[in-house]
């Protein structure tokens, strides 16, 4: 058991079945599911980018759109992840855009 800061989060992502929680060098699992994080996290930095990942808006070093209405952020560990084009809309909003 590893008590986390969830401002050492990078993303959650949900891969068969099971919830791993990714920090800057360590990746965890979780217990949760991804919709317990999502509402956990809601009022937060924290924000679903697609079906099976939730990302810490903090840790996004840069955004640029590719293909098909699609987002890809560039986390601070080098990761990109894509955010799908039906949760770009909650990504502006959170970004107050």
């Amino acid at each position: 058991m590893h008590i986390i800061n969830p401002k050492d989060v990078f993303y959650f992502e949900s891969v068969d079945n099971k919830v791993f929680i990714y920090c800057k060098q360590k990746i965890f699992q979780s217990k949760l599911k991804l919709y317990e994080i999502e509402s956990e996290y809601e009022n937060s930095d924290f924000f679903r980018a697609s079906k099976s990942i939730i990302i810490n808006i903090s840790k996004i070093e840069s955004v640029s759109p590719v293909f098909y209405g699609k987002f890809q952020a560039l986390l601070q560990n080098g990761e990109k992840i894509f955010i799908s084009r039906q949760f770009v809309p909650v990504f502006k909003k959170k970004l107050g855009l």
